[in-house]
């Protein structure tokens, strides 16, 4: 009895100094080695959640993607033969051919200083023209605009009240667009601008490149360094000599002509005693230097000055112009 009780001593002395060890670490070997994978994965899935939820927002990711490729609603308004639409703060004239059906691209049609926004169409050919042909004009209302992408504290206070060409290129196209599904990536968009509205139509094109297939610009100015006598531009900038940088800043096309890749008409009458034909004579150059294979066309008939009768001579000719970037 007294030899089994001491052999039992013994046999529980050695397993508890040798073997209970041995055994507590082949079982922490094998339970521990789970354990890390496990928690790497969880470390692993928290930083994904972190990284594209936490970080952003799921909201903000939604958001992103919503601004970098807008899609026009659905549910489009109708729009009338005819109506004046208010588009933040600013009326613009809208019409359609009878026939909506028939209707294959958009106009945007930008007046002359101080013009009414309907002058072409009660002075020239062009709506009646455009319209048989199954143009969507579209006519702002500018005012005494410059174009000009914001406003200065040196602009006159009387014109601090005319649309920018912010509004017409972050307010009034989004709005057609959203609304009524009109002037969008998909469809024909064009413009066409007289005289300050040819300046428009360069300065639209330039900052919104891909949306329209073609421009057409008459009389207009395009290098205001040129032209530091004009008491618009003045009016605008504030004086050249106190404020060269504007004057050559982003609302100078001849500064800026890398930014253009739009198919241009151009014209301007050789007896204009109002803006400089040298104007448009630059600008052609600049982009043909530039831009060598851009479709460009230029127009400079030598008995035309700044009026509605050469303005309407050029009608059939830049809407023609239109239909062969179309083909």
């Amino acid at each position: 009895m007294c030899v089994t009780f001491q052999s039992i001593q013994i046999m529980k002395g050695i397993f508890l100094y040798y073997l209970l060890p041995i055994c507590c670490l082949i079982w922490l070997a094998r339970c521990g080695q789970p354990q890390a994978k496990d928690q790497q994965a969880i470390t692993t899935d928290t930083s994904q959640t972190i990284g594209r939820d936490t970080l952003l927002g799921t909201d903000s990711v939604n958001k992103a993607n919503e601004q970098e490729k807008p899609v026009p609603s659905k549910d489009c308004l109708p729009l009338a033969q005819m109506q004046t639409l208010i588009i933040a703060g600013h009326a613009v004239d809208i019409a359609i051919p009878k026939d909506s059906s028939l209707v294959k691209a958009n106009l945007l049609i930008l007046q002359g200083w101080s013009f009414p926004k309907d002058d072409w169409c009660k002075k020239s050919s062009l709506c009646k023209k455009a319209l048989a042909q199954g143009y969507r004009l579209i006519m702002p209302e500018m005012g005494k605009s410059t174009y000009s992408s914001r406003l200065y504290p040196q602009t006159l206070a009387q014109w601090r009240k005319y649309p920018t060409l912010k509004w017409v290129t972050d307010s009034l196209i989004p709005h057609l667009q959203k609304k009524y599904c009109v002037m969008t990536a998909e469809q024909a968009n064009f413009v066409v601008g007289l005289s300050t509205g040819a300046r428009g139509a360069g300065l639209v094109v330039m900052n919104r490149p891909t949306l329209f297939k073609a421009a057409a610009a008459l009389s207009g100015d395009f290098d205001q360094r040129k032209i530091p006598y004009d008491k618009i531009m003045t009016g605008f900038y504030g004086s050249i000599y106190q404020f060269p940088k504007r004057w050559a800043g982003e609302d100078n096309m001849i500064v800026n002509i890398q930014q253009f890749s739009t198919p241009f008409y151009l014209g301007h009458g050789k007896l204009d005693r109002v803006c400089p034909p040298a104007q448009t004579l630059q600008f052609y150059q600049a982009l043909k230097k530039h831009h060598p294979k851009l479709k460009v066309t230029l127009s400079m008939p030598a008995w035309a000055a700044h009026n509605y009768k050469y303005w309407d001579y050029e009608v059939d000719r830049f809407l023609k112009f239109f239909r062969e970037i179309s083909q």
